[in-house]
């Protein structure tokens, strides 16, 4: 069944069920199943939970705007699906967030836009269940002491979103994972400044937990760390350029606590480390370099490649 919501022609006592008799508030249809097409932009003053199984879209593939004023979306069911594989439409959530309290299914497919007019105090997303994002856009977002995207210990798919012009206190991208793979694919980070832009933590699992990171452009960006792994992780980074950065302190890859990295193919290039270093692999950790190059970087205080109790083997590329 499809739903409709209008506010600016609905009434919340038509039955919502054709764009003729639209609801007027996002309120009648939080415990719905199936597809909610909005018809025109919405504003709310207060968390929504949503308790039925729905595929939120813009109708007729037009661009809608969320605006939720510092308040977000609980998600207390098995699924909730923001746009769809094939989506056209524009779906704009601005000061709000999407949370995953079920831990079940988010997926965030299509053209679909998080930003903000103040300061965020929650994470744009936050998954405890399986997580699939796929062309997502975030900008001009200032995180305290959260994240754009938190993903929980099930399976998690990010593809080819982009981020700019977006500031964190900790880490952009914050994924802690226990499964057995992660894939994040085709994503671009572009004048940013966090602690961390991408940080991989594994948890306690039988098996090992595996993140494919392939296809990423960090390019003027200021961080402490660009990519930072930890907690016996095995990463697979294919094709990942970080370009023409400001690193401060931290470095551009740090590796530690029993994990193994391998470089495959990419770019560290062209940035500036202040007391930084371009590797950090520490604390029992293993980095593999098989492909790609580092070179044309500036370090002002530290040497660009720092090892202390790990072991570092370079089998191919240029460094």
């Amino acid at each position: 069944p499809a739903f409709y919501v209008d506010a600016v022609n609905g009434d919340d006592e038509n039955d919502g069920t054709t764009p003729s008799t639209a609801f007027a508030s996002f309120d009648k249809v939080l415990d719905s199943t199936g597809v909610v097409y909005l018809m025109s932009d919405i504003d709310f003053n207060k968390n929504l939970s949503i308790s039925g199984v729905i595929n939120l879209k813009g109708y007729q593939n037009r661009a809608y705007t969320l605006n939720g004023n510092g308040n977000g979306f609980d998600v207390n069911a098995p699924q909730f699906m923001i746009g769809g594989k094939n989506a056209q439409d524009t779906l704009v959530f601005v000061d709000s967030w999407v949370r995953d309290v079920y831990a079940g299914i988010l997926d965030i497919y299509g053209d679909v836009e998080f930003t903000a007019t103040t300061e965020s105090y929650e994470n744009c997303i936050r998954s405890y269940g399986f997580l699939n994002v796929y062309g997502t856009r975030f900008h001009d977002i200032d995180l305290d002491d959260c994240s754009l995207i938190r993903s929980g210990e099930m399976a998690c798919n990010i593809n080819g979103i982009s981020v700019d012009n977006c500031t964190a206190d900790e880490c952009l991208m914050y994924i802690p994972f226990k499964n057995d793979k992660c894939v994040i694919d085709s994503c671009s980070f572009t004048n940013c400044t966090a602690e961390s832009i991408l940080c991989l933590a594994a948890m306690p699992s039988v098996q090992p937990t595996v993140f494919e990171v392939s296809n990423i452009a960090m390019t003027n960006d200021t961080m402490y760390y660009a990519i930072e792994v930890s907690y016996g992780c095995v990463v697979n980074m294919t094709n990942v350029n970080i370009e023409r950065n400001h690193v401060y302190g931290g470095a551009a890859i740090t590796n530690e606590y029993g994990s193994l990295f391998n470089m495959h193919s990419g770019s560290i290039s062209h940035n500036v480390f202040e007391e930084g270093s371009v590797v950090g692999n520490y604390a029992y950790g293993r980095f593999v370099m098989y492909g790609g190059t580092i070179e044309d970087n500036i370090c002002t205080e530290m040497v660009p490649v720092v090892n202390y109790g790990g072991i570092m083997e370079l089998r191919g590329g240029r460094m």
